[in-house]
């Protein structure tokens, strides 16, 4: 499942999703790629997938592991705006 299909409350600072899962935001991360610009990321992570019916579509994590999900803000925006850009008439 897509996060973009998950409720996100700002004011808790984690999402939750359609299992009523909270996928709770865990740490910052950085990453440089081969180009040598920096992303930063925020890594939210489920709580508990172990039991979860919905596990196999949710995620590709090994047995015992939680869904983690990594949310870069600027890259975001930037699809938002090219979306945005695309929809209008101009």
């Amino acid at each position: 499942m897509h996060r973009d299909h998950w409720e996100y409350r700002a004011m808790d600072y984690f999402s939750v999703f359609l299992n009523q899962r909270k996928v709770n935001f865990q740490r910052y991360a950085y990453r440089t790629d081969r180009y040598g610009y920096v992303r930063d990321f925020k890594v939210y992570e489920c709580e508990d997938c172990s039991d979860c019916p919905l596990r196999a579509a949710c995620t590709t994590a090994q047995s015992g592991k939680n869904r983690k999900i990594y949310y870069n803000p600027v890259w975001e925006e930037l699809k938002n705006r090219a979306r945005r850009s695309l929809a209008s008439e101009i």
